[in-house]
């Protein structure tokens, strides 16, 4: 089954998700090419800032009306108000480009867990639209698994 695309519009009626968050926190958002200016004309218009795009080479992809094979997924992180600093210990072991083949439809890699859990070691954590749950993380979603805890917490779920 394919995952529903959801609009930046739509996914702000979801008063479940941001109500939830302290008044100062980060969000890292997945996005494709087609909706990126539009999720940050969403997010901006909240008074996020953004702090940088990380960019997920699957090494495979969809190639849409047979043109170019799309390999790629930006995760973007925003902040609001201002930005939380991160564990002082991580400062410049991560790069915003990283290669990891993809999963199941609509599965996020691993190396974004295990990243932002080395950023934000004490920070609480949701994935929503979640496809896995992982040790510290709270799921929320249709298709969120309601068991099976991979990991510790300490690299993402690499163990």
């Amino acid at each position: 089954m394919a995952a529903k695309v959801r609009s930046a519009k739509k996914i702000s009626t979801y008063k479940e998700i941001f109500p939830k968050a302290n008044e100062t926190h980060v969000v890292f958002m997945w996005c494709i090419d087609k909706y990126l200016c539009e999720i940050d004309r969403w997010m901006f218009e909240r008074g996020y800032k953004k702090h940088c795009i990380f960019i997920w080479n699957k090494t495979n992809g969809v190639a849409p009306a047979f043109t170019i094979r799309y390999s790629h997924e930006y995760l973007i992180w925003y902040y609001k108000p201002k930005m939380i600093k991160i564990n002082k210990s991580m400062r410049g072991k991560f790069t915003t480009v990283f290669k990891e083949k993809s999963g199941r439809h609509s599965e996020k890699p691993l190396f974004a867990y295990t990243m932002i859990n080395a950023l934000y070691p004490d920070s609480k954590r949701i994935d929503v639209f979640a496809r896995r749950r992982l040790y510290g993380w709270d799921v929320w979603g249709n298709e969120a698994p309601t068991s099976e805890i991979i990991g510790s917490g300490k690299s993402g779920g690499k163990e």
